[in-house]
């Protein structure tokens, strides 16, 4: 956040007078480094390795149930070959 030029004259005359008061204190507030400025810098947003694997176990384990589902499900029967005129309630067809 940027400072009006009436803001930065009151925190220099601060300074100055800290300067006089404090000199050493004056030197470490000059030397510390706001917590704003570490905000400036560019920010690289990484998840943890866990939620990474955590996410990957649970893609995982999706596809195996989705696979387990495909291929647990029977497919309809066609009726046999000398047979279409039956109807199809007749009874349980064998595949």
């Amino acid at each position: 956040m940027r400072l009006t030029r009436h803001e930065r004259a009151a925190l220099h005359r601060i300074e100055t007078q800290l300067g006089r008061a404090d000199p050493e204190l004056a030197w470490r507030l000059r030397t510390f480094e706001p917590a704003d400025a570490a905000e400036d810098a560019p920010v690289s947003w990484r998840p943890p390795r866990v939620a990474v694997a955590v996410a990957a176990a649970i893609v995982a384990v999706m596809v195996f149930f989705l696979a387990v589902i495909v291929l647990s499900v029977n497919q309809p029967c066609s009726p046999a070959p000398g047979r279409a005129d039956a109807p199809a309630t007749t009874g349980p067809r064998t595949c």
